[in-house]
């Protein structure tokens, strides 16, 4: 049945961009998808990650996607992840499984019931000056050299 755009949520006009890209004359070696999750429920978010997970590895493409609010399911789908503060100051560019331990190398405390992306993710709203953001910002540098 024909529908017009119009009538499509949020989501569905996402799926809809990608796949167009994707059905392109000529194949794409790099994607940028810009939150392509927002308003889909945990399971479809999911389902998307990892269909662009499996189109990155079975067709030789490059994949990257913003994604403001994950959840911990969601967040540790990625293979790697590049958080930024304020002013476009990197706070993280690594695996998200070693993402706990490089806020408590950076004397941030993360507690048990925490989850670390939401720590970060409170972090990046803060200025370059903050203490925690600073030194994020620091080690990252120091990674990257």
């Amino acid at each position: 049945r024909d529908n017009r755009i119009e009538s499509c949520s949020g989501g569905q006009i996402k799926r809809i961009s990608i796949a167009l890209e994707l059905t392109s004359i000529s194949k794409p070696y790099l994607l940028f998808i810009d939150e392509p999750t927002t308003g889909l429920d945990t399971h479809a978010a999911q389902v998307v990650i990892q269909c662009l997970k499996q189109l990155s590895r079975n067709h030789d493409i490059s994949v990257i996607v913003s994604i403001h609010q994950p959840n911990n399911d969601l967040f540790h789908m990625f293979d790697n992840i590049y958080v930024l503060a304020k002013g476009g100051h990197c706070l993280y560019d690594g695996v998200p499984k070693q993402l706990r331990q490089h806020l408590i190398d950076c004397d941030i405390t993360v507690g048990e019931n925490e989850v670390p992306i939401e720590v970060l993710i409170k972090l990046s709203f803060n200025r370059r000056e903050d203490r925690d953001v600073k030194g994020l910002c620091d080690k990252n540098k120091q990674m990257t050299i």
